[in-house]
């Protein structure tokens, strides 16, 4: 069980449905954007860096979902 195994190691953690927030979305496909938003909290690039970094490498027709999955992942992760 992974909980148990976080919860003896006292590993501050957070769980988040990405699947169901993915498909809330629309498209399962963003669920890596979701976690990145996530993890995006705990490292030292402003989420700027990261929308910019999405805005120059996904196809137009995928790129209003990942920012909205980026952020979503945010909201879920604070």
């Amino acid at each position: 069980d992974v909980r148990a195994e976080l919860d003896r190691l006292a590993v501050d953690y957070r769980m988040i449905a990405a699947f169901e927030e993915a498909s809330a979305l629309g498209d399962l496909r963003v669920v890596n954007s979701i976690m990145v938003g996530a993890a995006s909290l705990h490292l030292d690039l402003p989420a700027e860096v990261w929308k910019r970094a999405m805005e120059e490498r996904l196809p137009a027709r995928a790129l209003e979902v990942n920012l909205a999955a980026f952020e979503r992942g945010r909201i879920l992760a604070g």
